[in-house]
């Protein structure tokens, strides 16, 4: 457990992140995080990810490009700040 303390994946997606907002083609950042997983949630949510519940127009969009199953999964997204 102590490797999982030393915000490692923090610092990566915050860079990440930080390059993608860098980018004037990208409005948003979005990923699947299972349901029962409460420690990657509250890492995202530090990061300014919140749950997103899109259209059915838009959920097709998402789902074409993941696999998760979303009846263990959900979806946040964090917007650029423009």
């Amino acid at each position: 457990m102590a490797d999982k303390e030393r915000g490692t994946g923090t610092i990566a997606i915050a860079q990440f992140l930080q390059k993608a907002f860098g980018r004037a083609d990208v409005p948003f950042v979005w990923l699947i995080v299972r349901n029962e997983n409460a420690r990657a949630q509250a890492v995202y949510r530090n990061l300014g990810f919140a749950r997103f519940e899109p259209s059915a127009d838009e959920a097709a969009t998402f789902d074409a490009v993941a696999e998760a199953p979303l009846d263990q999964c959900f979806r946040m997204v964090v917007r650029a700040a423009r």
